[in-house]
């Protein structure tokens, strides 16, 4: 397996070395389980805080579609 030497250039520039290495802020995080699992759990909250908030908005509707009144009332003559 024939290696490339490490230069201060490749250091400089953030150049990743041709054994598969990946630069970049998602990569990092990617290697890093802590941040993996950080970045699935707020996803998944925040997944559930628009479901949430879409089935409350959706119930809050039907109530108001339930309770308005009809247009025209009956009198009743006695």
């Amino acid at each position: 397996m024939e290696e490339t030497a490490l230069t201060q250039e490749a250091i400089d520039t953030g150049i990743a070395s041709a054994n598969g290495e990946k630069v970049g802020l998602l990569a990092k995080a990617a290697s890093h389980p802590v941040l993996a699992g950080s970045a699935l759990l707020v996803g998944a909250g925040l997944a559930y805080a628009a479901a949430k908030a879409i089935r409350v908005a959706a119930e809050d509707s039907a109530v108001a579609r339930r309770s308005s009144s009809p247009s025209s009332s009956r009198i009743d003559s006695a």
